[in-house]
């Protein structure tokens, strides 16, 4: 039987609709207006049904809910303030309830679609291989993401990954290789940014002695992936001459190492990845459009985390999964409302900082210290 909270400032409604819901549900009751009673909530619910009057500050009703109920389902009797994506007609049901009977019927049928909805978002979650798990999140962006990883790791086109810096590209990039049929063969990851102008050509496809002064042989990125997965990160910081250059490899399938004469065949998989909107890049004669149509065949999209929260608390849970430490409340308020400008890179280096600076196996709020 599921754990089902009536949580709200309104005890007689309240008390009157758990006892048409007492046979279908275990039902706790607890005042919004009472923090210890939040505080001191042993069992852990299931579902949250809100009612709270309108008189109640929305921001501070929202507060409340992330502090102590995150991750759960929270189905509000206000209509302007539900939480759902519900069918239009149980929500008008909802809204019009003429008595209490209605009501709490109405509230067993969204109970009953979110069910149904979370068993088959976990179903279809076994169906992904076990590998995805290393992307964390239950988000839908997420879940998306997940879905698309697994259709273009056995397509072999080029991906282009794009998201702020700090989303997780290159993560997404070697799940794609990991789960190809090039799984076996080697991942090579180049930051496009890091490489000087006049050396980019030598780092990806090599040289061959005598090609300069004091050149040697010495294979490059291409050569190195061979029959594998590369994937050029930054790839929108790339000089307009290299770009020319990495077309035509891509579409002859072959390379010519600084100083050779002779183009050696290879055969690699292009993964890209850009925290800039390349289009837009195209448009100010910053990117070749030929080579943004050719390495955007298939793409991928990670929005900020700041665009999905309910995934904070899973990435903490799985940053934190080999330290025996606690996490308050009132912690987890914090970093949920944080604005995350470096995204998951920044959060896992808040929670390290602040494994560091704890002095007991407790994160207190003075331990977490944001960099903005």
């Amino acid at each position: 039987m599921f754990n089902l909270l009536l949580l709200g400032d309104k005890k007689e409604s309240l008390v009157s609709l758990a006892a048409h819901l007492l046979s279908d549900y275990n039902i706790f009751l607890q005042d919004f207006t009472d923090k210890e009673d939040s505080s001191n909530q042993k069992e852990i619910p299931d579902f949250v049904l809100l009612d709270c009057t309108k008189s109640l500050p929305w921001d501070s009703v929202k507060k409340h809910l992330q502090k102590y109920f995150y991750n759960i389902p929270i189905i509000s009797l206000e209509d302007s303030n539900n939480f759902l994506e519900v069918p239009p007609e149980i929500r008008n049901l909802l809204a019009g309830a003429a008595d209490v009977q209605s009501l709490a019927d109405s509230v067993k049928k969204i109970i009953d679609l979110i069910i149904t909805k979370t068993l088959k978002f976990r179903e279809n979650q076994k169906i992904l291989p076990k590998e995805l798990e290393l992307l964390v999140g239950e988000s839908s962006s997420i879940y998306e993401i997940k879905q698309l990883i697994h259709k273009y790791a056995k397509a072999d086109f080029p991906v282009l990954i794009t998201g702020e810096s700090g989303t997780g590209k290159e993560l997404i990039a070697s799940l794609i290789h990991k789960l190809s049929t090039r799984e076996r063969e080697t991942f090579i990851s180049r930051n496009c940014a890091a490489i000087p102008f006049t050396l980019m050509e030598s780092e990806l496809f090599g040289t061959e002695k005598g090609g300069y002064t004091d050149a040697v042989n010495r294979a490059g990125c291409f050569l190195l992936a061979n029959n594998g997965s590369l994937l050029l990160d930054e790839i929108g910081e790339m000089e307009i001459s290299s770009q020319a250059k990495l077309l035509r490899v891509i579409e002859d399938q072959e390379i010519t190492p600084l100083g050779g004469t002779r183009p050696v065949k290879v055969n690699v998989r292009i993964l890209s990845s850009t925290n800039k909107d390349l289009f837009k890049e195209v448009k100010n004669n910053n990117f070749r459009k030929d080579l943004y149509y050719r390495i955007s065949i298939l793409r991928i999209h990670i929005p900020p985390l700041r665009e999905r929260k309910e995934d904070i608390p899973l990435l903490i849970q799985y940053f934190l999964r080999n330290q025996d430490v606690e996490i308050s409340p009132l912690v987890m308020e914090k970093l949920i409302e944080h604005s995350w400008p470096g995204n998951v890179r920044e959060l896992r280096g808040v929670l390290s900082r602040a494994l560091l600076l704890a002095d007991c196996n407790r994160i207190t709020l003075k331990e977490v210290i944001f960099d903005s």
